[in-house]
């Protein structure tokens, strides 16, 4: 049985117009024990329900294909674990789900054989009721070991264009773009693949007007070197038409394209490794035109920080939201957290957010791989957090991060630096502000966190756990302490607060 937590976090850092803000938000993770779950794909229904789709393992030995309907408040009220029983197969999962003219669902599938190390692609059409109506396996492209699929799209003829990946079972680390065209029965048309003589692989697809299709991923096979952002344009039979690439002789990873009010494109790049905004990894966004030309590329991140963007949606103000990952070295660990941004129109960057999903006081992994606007005027994040450190069988469970406009509650955001007392007294926490900080900490508890005049234990710490700061305080009757004076280099630190009933550490940024 799974159970349903609602949590509340609080390291969020956000910049509008120079202002540094302290937030609440609320994330869902889905559970199993020692588990792995991971959601690949969400969608939102009319209804204003969710269903989102990826894999879970039993007790990290089959990999299941896992579909979970989750309503507005993030419960789960259903979910589907499919295990294909095809001969020669240890499991499956789903890669993408969208939903059809019909109003039904298409779910792209890979089933998988590890012991031979061979995937096929496979289409489920379920129902509104989530009922199976047909499941259709496909064969592996010619000369290929094997295939998958990594995104679809329903395309004007109310057909589905799968795109992915087909390795070469002659050539050692050799792929291609694939994509397989169906009818709306799931029929395959055609299938075809594109790429050089090393490794291609193709992760997202969006139809243009002219019924063509603009193809996203990555290649090592040309470019500048390395891997680079690769851009195939295909015409609705499958023929290519032309080919670009971005990047330069580091390494680039697009994940993701669509088209934008004003009938230009996006590409999310993944991480620019190199000479991006700092010499480490980048958050990339691109903007091209129809015919592949770039109008304007934009890189995201913080120093001596690798910084990588999964998902981007175009909001009703034609800004942009991203999400992704910010890696961040902690006390000798290499730790990722969920990391969002928001940008105008032409790329400029209003503010970002950090967050750390399973637990406020243990480092974890958190990877987020998509985002989708809400009906609400928010965005939802899908994604899998990993727990690598209190057990030593690895905990993984899928998540949903679901965030208004400004990347927060809506009763919150538009409160300024003073709202703390009120904030906190609706939890049991406690935060700093202004984040980042100057040279003055202060630290906002929750009126039911302490007693009058207990004792307060506060320690700062550096990212490889070294202490920097350490002092007692006597709870104040204002639930604000304020620390002056706060010596300590630019970078990122943790701050531990301990009472005699309870311990908690949370993260800042020194600027």
């Amino acid at each position: 049985m799974k159970y349903i937590y609602t949590i509340f976090l609080c390291f969020v850092v956000n910049i509008v117009q120079g202002q540094f803000k302290y937030f609440m938000h609320t994330y869902y993770p889905f559970t199993d024990t020692l588990n792995a779950e991971k959601f690949a794909s969400l969608i939102q229904l009319t209804d204003s329900n969710y269903l989102a789709v990826g894999a879970s393992t039993d007790q990290f030995t089959y990999i299941y294909s896992w579909l979970a309907k989750i309503d507005n408040q993030g419960k789960m009220v259903k979910q589907i674990k499919l295990y294909d029983t095809t001969v020669f197969k240890d499991g499956s999962q789903f890669s993408d789900i969208i939903q059809t003219y019909d109003g039904n669902f298409m779910i792209s599938q890979v089933l998988i054989n590890v012991a031979g190390n061979a995937k096929n692609v496979a289409m489920v059409k379920m129902n509104t009721t989530l009922d199976t109506i047909w499941t259709k396996i496909y064969s592996t492209y010619v000369g290929s070991s094997h295939t998958v699929s990594d995104a679809c799209i329903e395309s004007f003829d109310k057909g589905i264009l799968a795109v992915g990946t087909c390795w070469n079972h002659l050539i050692v680390n050799s792929s291609d773009f694939y994509m397989l065209k169906t009818d709306s029965l799931g029929n395959k048309l055609w299938d075809t693949a594109y790429g050089g003589n090393d490794y291609d692989a193709a992760w997202d697809v969006v139809q243009t007007p002219d019924s063509g299709f603009l193809v996203i991923g990555i290649t090592r096979s040309f470019g500048a070197g390395n891997l680079d952002n690769y851009l195939i344009k295909i015409d609705k039979d499958g023929k290519k038409i032309w080919q670009k690439t971005y990047g330069t002789w580091f390494s680039e990873g697009p994940t993701q394209i669509f088209r934008l009010y004003d009938d230009n494109y996006l590409i999310v790049a993944g991480g620019t490794k190199g000479p991006g905004l700092y010499d480490d990894s980048d958050g990339t966004l691109i903007k091209i035109n129809s015919s592949g030309t770039k109008i304007w590329q934009k890189d995201y991140g913080r120093p001596v920080l690798n910084d990588e963007l999964w998902g981007a949606v175009e909001m009703p103000d034609s800004g942009i939201i991203a999400a992704g990952v910010m890696w961040v070295d902690t006390f000798n660990n290499h730790s990722a957290f969920a990391w969002v941004i928001k940008t105008d129109k032409d790329g400029n960057q209003l503010w970002e957010h950090v967050y750390n999903i399973l637990s406020p006081t243990v480092i974890q992994d958190n990877y987020v791989f998509g985002i989708i606007k809400t009906n609400d005027g928010g965005v939802l994040l899908n994604g899998f957090a990993t727990d690598t450190l209190s057990n030593s069988i690895s905990k993984q469970d899928g998540f949903l991060l679901k965030l208004d406009s400004f990347g927060c509650n809506d009763s919150l955001c538009a409160l300024s630096a003073t709202y703390q007392e009120n904030y906190f007294n609706t939890i049991q926490e406690f935060g700093v502000y202004p984040n980042p900080v100057q040279q003055q900490i202060n630290i906002a508890m929750s009126a039911g966190l302490t007693k009058l005049h207990e004792p307060i234990n506060i320690q700062i710490m550096d990212v490889t756990g070294r202490i920097v700061y350490s002092n007692r305080y006597t709870a104040p009757p204002t639930n604000i302490i304020t620390i002056e004076n706060v010596y300590v280099y630019k970078g990122i630190y943790l701050i531990k607060l301990k009472t005699q009933d309870y311990e908690n550490t949370k993260l800042f940024i020194k600027q």
